[in-house]
């Protein structure tokens, strides 16, 4: 049996810290002495975000970067941990995790001590608890932000790692901060949604958050719902505890397919989700009226910098991922990863460039990409050149080509395709598009319905399913269009058609062709999707829609070498 006792008081200290990684080692030693049951192992190491995978005795290490925020030390840590423990490469999610997958179990006490000397954690990286507290990656940087959200991340991370009461949850539980009315850290889809904003009170400006509740994305998408337009900054810990304690009342415990916060939104409704909370601490200051005072968020951020313009040779790059601040004159710059992923090499870059410029800031962002903040002007060519040396000069900030993606079957137990391998098929694929219109959409993938890619807020989702012809199983995607994140909540996209695996990039570009021969003056795609309607569309993808028509190629999923069989494991994202 497995039983670790945590003091309540101090429980970020460093010595809280070593005595949790050398009980995690003892009961390594436990476990392969037979000493420990395998479930009860199972739910330990999840608390502490190890998490099983595909291949046999191997794991994937999932570490919490919270508000994705990350100095030089940290930088490097991550590269010590990919390069002594894992694959040679980091993958950084949608969540602003990143995660090290075959990782021997053996392993992982030597690498959590890494990551603690540079204040880092997985715990609680996986299981029923609090998850990454994530953000918005322009935070303290965005000219429409009603202010910074960073230290509010961080002080509710602080509050709720390792926190007694709720280290047993139905389910996992997600909060996510914006800085502004976009919501660019998608609070709409989390657990809980706190959106920055300002309000007059006694002559005085007051600092606090929109709350929403019960959002969540899997095979039965939800949008959060409002039960707060203003809660007092000062309030913000106390009210994640009320939300959390009637999450831990009412949550569903029985059905783990139905132990999400959603559910109860969905069960209960929003005003009598907002009683329960309420009926926790009724001295809370839940203002359902006030207005946002401080006047922003009502543009896209992007649309408030201003484009850097350079004649040298990384013109394009300056042109797409630089961005000028327009009252502070500094740059931010946009580090587009391939499909989440970091090199050995390029991390410990990253790291020394950091400490030749301790000025700068590095965010990692839900788009599964990075950017640096406080760019000064006259370090901009020194900072591409080194960009360039680490083949991070990719100039597709905001285009369609920066594919985002979850790892699929590379080496996800409950994968049905290799969403990854497709990514990088159609980061390929559409790196030439110059349309506008196209440019600008965004593309998600799954390998599965549950939306780690989060494909139901894209432009263009798709998530990998399995489909069988002539009585064989072949790997297939359902395409769906029109998701998104914005001032009016989330909008989740609709399902059009399947499509087979090897098919996919010829689909998206009779799509894009079907677009640009068929719209009306001025038309954007999504409007023109919804004039046309989905029999128009699928029409016009019949004739890509055959699998037949390529053979046994079709039995051939992206990255693989062998043929499609259905091999779907146990997972552990509801253990």
């Amino acid at each position: 049996m497995i039983s670790i006792e945590l003091p309540i008081s101090d429980r970020l200290s460093a010595e809280t810290v070593e005595a949790e990684i050398a009980a995690f080692a003892d009961n390594v030693t436990r476990f392969r002495a037979g000493q420990v049951e395998a479930r009860e192992f199972q739910v330990y190491r999840l608390h502490h975000g190890i998490y099983g995978q595909r291949q046999p005795d191997v794991h994937m290490v999932r570490v919490k970067i919270p508000g994705g925020h990350l100095n030089a030390a940290q930088v490097r840590a991550l590269g010590d941990v990919a390069r002594d423990h894992g694959s040679g490469r980091g993958h950084f999610t949608t969540r602003e995790n990143c995660q090290f997958h075959y990782v021997p179990l053996e392993e992982v006490p030597v690498l959590m001590r890494r990551l603690a000397e540079a204040d880092l954690t997985t715990r609680e990286g996986c299981g029923n608890v609090v998850r990454n507290v994530t953000g918005c990656a322009l935070a303290g940087d965005c000219p429409a932000e009603a202010f910074d959200i960073t230290p509010y991340a961080k002080l509710v991370t602080r509050a709720f790692l390792r926190h007694p009461e709720f280290q047993e949850l139905p389910r996992k539980f997600k909060i996510a901060f914006s800085g502004c009315e976009q919501d660019c850290g998608l609070g709409a889809i989390n657990d809980i949604g706190l959106i920055a904003r300002t309000r007059t009170q006694d002559g005085e400006l007051q600092r606090g958050f929109k709350v929403m509740v019960g959002g969540g994305l899997g095979s039965l998408p939800t949008a959060a719902a409002v039960i707060s337009e203003f809660l007092p900054a000062d309030d913000l810990v106390a009210a994640i505890t009320s939300i959390l304690r009637v999450f831990n009342a009412h949550g569903e415990r029985a059905n783990r397919m139905k132990a999400r916060l959603k559910f109860v939104l969905r069960g209960k409704g929003a005003a009598e989700l907002r009683r329960l909370i309420l009926a926790e601490n009724p001295a809370l200051d839940w203002d359902r009226s006030a207005v946002d005072s401080s006047g922003r968020g009502q543009q896209q951020p992007e649309q408030l910098y201003q484009i850097n313009q350079a004649a040298d040779s990384h013109q394009s790059w300056r042109r797409r991922n630089v961005w000028r601040h327009p009252e502070t004159g500094k740059h931010l710059v946009w580090i587009n990863l391939n499909v989440g992923t970091l090199t050995v090499r390029q991390f410990y870059g990253l790291a020394d460039l950091l400490e030749a410029y301790p000025d700068l800031r590095l965010r990692v962002a839900p788009s599964q990409n990075m950017v640096l903040l406080g760019v000064e002007s006259a370090d901009l060519g020194n900072i591409g050149q080194v960009l360039d040396n680490l083949e991070l000069v990719r100039p597709v900030a905001g285009h369609v080509s920066d594919v985002t993606s979850c790892p699929g079957t590379t080496t996800c137990n409950i994968g049905i395709t290799r969403s990854q391998s497709m990514g990088e098929e159609l980061t390929n694929v559409l790196a030439s598009e110059r349309d506008p219109e196209l440019s600008a959409l965004s593309i998600k993938i799954s390998g599965c319905p549950n939306s780690c890619g989060q494909h139901h807020i894209a432009d263009i989702g798709f998530y990998g399913k399995s489909q069988k012809v002539n009585g064989v199983a072949l790997p297939y995607y359902l395409m769906m269009l029109g998701g998104g994140v914005g001032p009016e909540g989330a909008q989740f996209g609709v399902p059009l058609v399947s499509v087979p695996a090897r098919q996919v990039p010829q689909a998206l570009l009779t799509l894009f062709r079907h677009y640009q021969q068929h719209r009306l003056a001025g038309e954007g795609f999504r409007a023109f999707c919804k004039r046309v309607g989905s029999p128009s569309l699928k029409q016009a993808l019949q004739p890509v829609l055959d699998p037949t028509l390529l053979g046994e190629a079709a039995r051939i999923d992206w990255g693989e070498t062998q043929p499609f069989a259905l091999a779907v494991g146990e997972g552990e994202c509801s253990v």
